[in-house]
């Protein structure tokens, strides 16, 4: 390589030369299993090969850089489906959660919506290693009219018109549709999100055109006055406790009305035929669910008197115990599950909300820790439609891996013990990771 390449090298941010990690306890997002004594030959940005140590010994070259990983496991580098980080642009506080983010093990994020012209600088940062952070992918919002006095949809386009920018589209019945998702497509999104204010057949029309131009669909799972019915066949729906929302009353007229946090879960029952006919079409459709118990607890928590679901000589149930229990009907029947969180973890944590959403899986939605990393990997990259690049332990795909010093499929808090992530063959020891506490920022719930 010339010094001209080796400078573009170096403008890219790209990773060169050949690593091999040694001895390594592999967990490679394909089998349900530990793999001891097995090598992971990096070349560049690129996982080369995943070998056992007697084939890896005569696959190294003389000039390699070989680190040896005994004790140590090696996941996939881990995915958070569902984040925020500029709802309101504040680039020290997003880079400082990104931050947290990368050294928590997490190699790649989807944003839900935000201003575009923040995430895209962001995005080029992480891409090119300007700043420590995961990659960025973000959505193109389409929401009907009503939605755009929304706060949230006027801090997001700050300068412009909510509504009439390719990154938060106003849509209706009468949108030329065609031209609503090329908009979106050519503003760089990776996927478009329909949140609310959407009738039915609007909701049905944007799906159908996306996946005719080849874009991902991120919806809610209820996007109201919609019903969950219409978002079926996109590619993942978010919010699993919005079913219980659809179950318990169905009459509720729009996505701002009060009586969606007033419902009394106790009375949740998944049995009659509408909800199974509605599980059986995701599962069929292959729409992932962004279940998101991580928002649940915090608006529990948060939220109490705002979000209350007891009612005098009732059981107490709490909103993610409900997300928990839908999430795990989801899984039985064959939908798979991503792991998204919808907001960081309080300023103070010095890991991201990621580790506690898998926790949450676990303890709420019976996953096994198996279960729970697939989640956050390979079901995570088939949401974002980069599951050629990432998720698994493969050759030919992104060297993204986190190490951690004990079996996350033993114990799925092993990922709050992270010992080093490498994104795109770049390794970022936890060792050197300064925890600044960033504020919360705004959910979309």
């Amino acid at each position: 390589m010339g010094s001209k390449d080796k400078s573009l090298a170096a403008l890219e941010g790209r990773a060169t030369g050949t690593v091999v990690y040694r001895n390594l306890n592999l967990v490679d997002g394909l089998l349900d299993e530990v793999q001891g004594r097995m090598s992971v030959v990096v070349e560049g940005d690129r996982i080369a090969h995943v070998l056992n140590e007697i084939d890896a010994a005569t696959a190294w070259g003389s000039e390699v850089m070989v680190i040896d990983c005994t004790g140590l496991y090696a996941a996939p580098g881990l995915i958070d489906a569902h984040v925020h980080l500029a709802t309101l642009p504040d680039r020290p506080r997003a880079e400082a959660q990104m931050r947290r983010m990368l050294y928590g093990g997490i190699t790649a994020v989807r944003d839900m919506a935000g201003d575009m012209r923040a995430l895209a600088d962001l995005a080029r940062s992480s891409l090119i290693n300007e700043i420590a952070a995961p990659d960025l992918f973000y959505a193109a919002l389409m929401c009907g009219p009503d939605f755009y006095d929304d706060p949230r949809a006027r801090m997001a386009t700050l300068g412009a018109v909510p509504g009439a920018v390719p990154w938060a589209q106003a849509v209706a019945e009468d949108t030329d549709m065609t031209l609503a998702v090329a908009m979106a497509r050519g503003s760089w999104a990776t996927g478009i999100k329909l949140y609310a204010c959407l009738c039915g057949n609007t909701v049905r029309r944007a799906i159908a055109e996306a996946r005719r131009q080849g874009i991902p669909v991120w919806t809610h799972l209820k996007v109201y006055p919609a019903i969950p019915m219409d978002a079926v066949g996109a590619t993942t729906v978010s919010h699993a406790c919005m079913l219980a929302e659809q179950v318990l009353d169905p009459s509720i007229p729009d996505y701002f009305s009060p009586r969606r946090h007033q419902l009394n879960h106790a009375g949740l029952s998944l049995a009659d035929p509408q909800t199974h006919e509605y599980i059986s079409a995701l599962a069929t459709a292959g729409t992932i669910v962004d279940a998101t118990l991580f928002v649940e607890q915090w608006v529990e928590r948060s939220k109490p008197a705002h979000h209350r679901l007891t009612r005098p000589g009732v059981p107490e149930v709490t909103r993610v115990e409900t997300a928990g229990r839908i999430t795990r009907a989801l899984h039985e029947a064959g939908v798979r599950i991503a792991a998204g969180t919808d907001l960081p973890s309080e300023p103070d944590d010095p890991y991201p909300s990621l580790q506690t959403e898998l926790e949450l899986l676990v303890r709420y939605a019976g996953f096994t820790p198996a279960e729970a990393l697939r989640s956050a990997t390979n079901i995570n990259a088939h949401a974002l439609g980069k599951q050629a690049l990432m998720g698994t332990l493969e050759p030919g795909k992104l060297a993204n891996i986190v190490l951690v010093d004990s079996d996350p499929l033993a114990d799925i808090a092993a990922l709050r013990h992270v010992h080093t992530t490498i994104k795109r063959g770049h390794r970022f020891a936890r060792a050197d990771y300064r925890h600044v506490a960033s504020a919360m920022s705004d959910t979309d719930d």
